[in-house]
């Protein structure tokens, strides 16, 4: 068995934290890429994390010699090409319905109505695109694709943005006559507004104080997705 002694292991040891912390730092340059900001200056870069300016140079030039970002004309950075392909491909893969079904299922046992997940189809109409129906013989069903207009469903307003994160909407008055619904919109970290779940079933059997459940329910759910985000 070969020893290593205290004054080779030190050493490496120390290497080894700082390829961490570089690697970190680099995934730190990255997601200062926003949609708001989609070009940065090696100075904003700096100053964004607090680095010094030689730190920051090593580390952009690494990033730029492997296609993570690019500079262009003007001098600033951007994303580039390599790093725009691995998002391609994350958007492709990930699936948020997969995400947010074991949730669904959980209201929907814990409510006994029906819960769906949708996002916007269009400025204008809400696509459903899961659902967990209601066990009980009288409920309120969607389907899959099914589309409904942004006017005048609670669903619509969360989407579009009509509530903060972690509000809850409710309305006795749906498209349908005696059907009560309540909805949270499901926030990304950047707070953009990445779909909304809601709960729906008929007004007989839905009392105040059963929507005051569902929405402390949703708002829990919405929490956790969130986090997994």
């Amino acid at each position: 068995m070969t020893k290593i002694s205290p004054s080779t292991a030190k050493p490496a040891e120390r290497r080894g934290k700082d390829s961490v912390r570089s690697a970190l730092r680099a995934f730190s340059i990255i997601e200062l890429f926003t949609p708001q900001r989609q070009r940065l200056s090696m100075k904003e870069i700096s100053e964004a994390l607090e680095l010094p300016s030689s730190t920051t140079v090593r580390l952009v030039q690494t990033l730029e010699g492997e296609h993570y970002i690019r500079k262009c004309e003007d001098g600033l950075y951007a994303p580039g090409g390599r790093i725009l392909r691995i998002a391609l491909s994350l958007a492709q893969c990930a699936n948020l319905g997969d995400l947010v079904r074991p949730h669904l299922q959980h209201l929907r046992d814990v409510t006994k109505e029906t819960v769906c997940f949708a996002q916007l189809a269009s400025p204008d109409e809400v696509v459903y695109l899961e659902q967990c129906d209601s066990p009980q013989a009288i409920r309120h069903v969607r389907w899959v694709g099914e589309r409904v207009p942004v006017a005048g469903t609670v669903i619509g307003s969360v989407l579009t943005g009509s509530c903060e994160k972690g509000q809850v909407l409710s309305s006795r008055t749906t498209l349908e006559p005696d059907v009560t619904a309540v909805a949270v919109p499901i926030h990304a970290q950047d707070g953009t507004v990445l779909g909304g779940i809601n709960i729906t079933g008929p007004s007989f059997r839905i009392t105040d104080e059963d929507v005051d459940h569902m929405a402390v329910l949703l708002r829990d759910e919405a929490a956790k997705i969130e986090a997994k985000i």
